[in-house]
This record gives C-alpha cells, structure tokens and sequence, in this order.
C-alpha cells in the first residue's frame, strides 16, 4: 500500500518537474532565437558559450535523465527498506 503511494507521488513529482523543465527550456530557446546586439565581442562569446551549454544539457537530460531519475528511485527505496 505504502509503496502504491510512494510510486504514485513520485510519479506526480518527476511530471511536474519534467513540464516545468520542458517550459523552461522553451523559454531559454526563445531567448536564444532572438537577436541581440552586443556592444563588446567578450558578451557575445559568453553568450553562444551559454547557449551551446544550455543545448547539451537539454540533450543529456533527455539522454541519460529518465534513465538517472529511475536508477535513483531503486536506490532511496534500497535505502528506506534497510
């Protein structure tokens, strides 16, 4: 019973999480589609450095981060059973 509820909430929260992630995401994108003018080349660089980060970490979460989330869960459940 315990474990239906402990699943269920954990459910509901990686959901919640993953639409706030996907919203936030599309708002950074959005950002990053737009045109900025740069009054120094050193705020230009920081800028597409930041973008080209921000598009890797998009990529490992959706490589690795289901698989990392689940992993996880097995480990705190291991951990609550001892």
């Amino acid at each position: 019973m315990m474990d239906l509820k402990l699943q269920s909430m954990e459910q509901k929260i990686y959901n919640s999480q993953r639409d706030l992630h996907e919203a936030q995401i599309g708002k950074i994108q959005a950002a990053a589609t737009e045109n900025f003018n740069f009054k120094r080349k050193g705020n230009e660089a920081q800028f597409k450095f930041n973008n080209s980060v921000i598009e890797k970490l998009v990529i490992s979460f959706y490589k690795y981060g289901k698989r990392k989330i689940t992993q996880d869960r097995s480990r705190a459940l291991q951990s609550i059973t001892l």
